[in-house]
């Protein structure tokens, strides 16, 4: 009996620490497409017409398992926008989040993120993040 109680708490306690939501957590690779954050441009890049604006720009492949992690992590913290009316953010990176099944695309902004339909703020943290990834 203890047993059993005990493997239902490690199941729960295991469910409720792990921050990566469950879409992610079969993220085997990540690919990110970045230019500087402060980069101007005359007007709003979406995330359709984001390789229009920054056609050369080298794709960033990421398969260590920390940083894949940490980046995950940040996504998962963000918080969502409440007027989801303003989904037109300008774009200065790209992250595609690549499993065995999928790929998926989030945009991100200086101060908002697109992802899974949503509109999400950005957190400088995320921005350090992508700025130090190295090519």
């Amino acid at each position: 009996m203890f047993q059993i109680i005990l493997l239902i708490f490690f199941y729960i306690f295991t469910s409720m620490i792990s921050p990566l939501k469950k879409g992610y957590q079969k993220v085997e690779e990540i690919k990110v497409l970045k230019v500087d954050f402060d980069v101007s441009t005359f007007t709003r890049v979406t995330c359709e017409n984001y390789n229009v604006y920054f056609p050369k720009i080298n794709e960033i492949k990421i398969s260590n398992a920390e940083t894949i992690k940490q980046l995950l992590n940040e996504l998962d913290c963000l918080h969502k926008v409440n007027n989801s009316k303003a989904i037109n953010i300008d774009v200065r990176a790209q992250i595609y989040l690549c499993s065995k099944k999928d790929t998926s695309k989030i945009c991100i902004g200086r101060f908002s993120t697109y992802k899974a339909g949503k509109l999400f703020y950005t957190t400088d943290k995320l921005i350090k993040i992508i700025e130090h990834l190295q090519y």
